[in-house]
């Protein structure tokens, strides 16, 4: 266990060789509980950094509280304050992505079965696929849309169905990268896969990005999902200001 989060700590401080680091992600991929520990540990850390923050800047005050009678003085508020500039970004960037975490906990939940409306050539794969998705299976069919995807479906909810996957499977960013290739304003599923970008964003850590896409799907949407976007973005206005 301590090797793991030796590793685990090497990873996230960025010190792994390029090899290592490919390694470690490929692990992350199919390790649903490496992924957690991971998550767990980035969340300590930031906690570590809040705590770190708060001390500092109660330490900061008290020496503001005292007069400064010497040049040692007056130098010792100087590092304090140099101390509190580099604190105070870190805390309030770790402190925003909890909340673009808790958010996306409080306002996602995955797109509904609708895999009876939907054509394909290949029945068998696209139920398979979507048994696995049903059953929270998310590894899995979002492995299994990819491939009926690449097989040359150009269905739209194939593409939503492999972005919400990806992002209930902690791979978020990939779930942004198809999402960006595939939306389409033209597409007769565009406010269903731009409602999925927000949410994969926030998933993302990326709350400032979700909420640029949030205003401008509020804009044009035609009342799909419009009481829990407009929440949403207050929100998002009140952390991303």
């Amino acid at each position: 266990m301590e090797e793991r989060t030796a590793q685990i700590d090497t990873y996230l401080s960025g010190s792994m060789t390029p090899e290592e680091e490919k390694a470690f992600e490929l692990a992350l991929e199919n390790d649903l509980e490496l992924r957690k520990d991971v998550d767990l540990q980035k969340k300590t850390f930031a906690l570590l950094e809040a705590a770190a923050f708060i001390e500092t800047k109660d330490k900061i005050r008290a020496i503001n509280q005292q007069k400064s009678t010497s040049s040692f003085g007056g130098m010792l508020l100087k590092v304090a304050a140099v101390l509190l500039v580099l604190v105070i970004p870190t805390y309030f960037l770790l402190n925003n992505q909890f909340n673009d975490e808790h958010l996306f906990a409080d306002y996602s939940e995955p797109y509904p079965d609708r895999i009876t409306t939907m054509g394909s050539s290949d029945k068998t794969k696209l139920t398979e696929a979507m048994s696995a998705y049903n059953k929270e299976e998310y590894i899995e069919a979002a492995k299994l849309f990819k491939v009926i995807r690449l097989n040359g479906s150009e269905n739209d909810k194939v593409i939503l169905y492999e972005a919400v996957s990806l992002t209930y499977s902690d791979q978020a960013k990939k779930a942004v990268d198809l999402l960006e290739i595939a939306m389409k304003p033209k597409s007769a599923n565009f406010i269903s896969l731009e409602w999925q970008m927000v949410l994969s964003l926030l998933a993302n850590n990326q709350g400032d990005d979700a909420k640029d896409v949030l205003a401008k799907f509020l804009e044009h949407n035609n009342g799909y999902q419009q009481i829990k976007a407009e929440a949403l973005l207050t929100d998002l206005n009140r952390i991303w200001r």
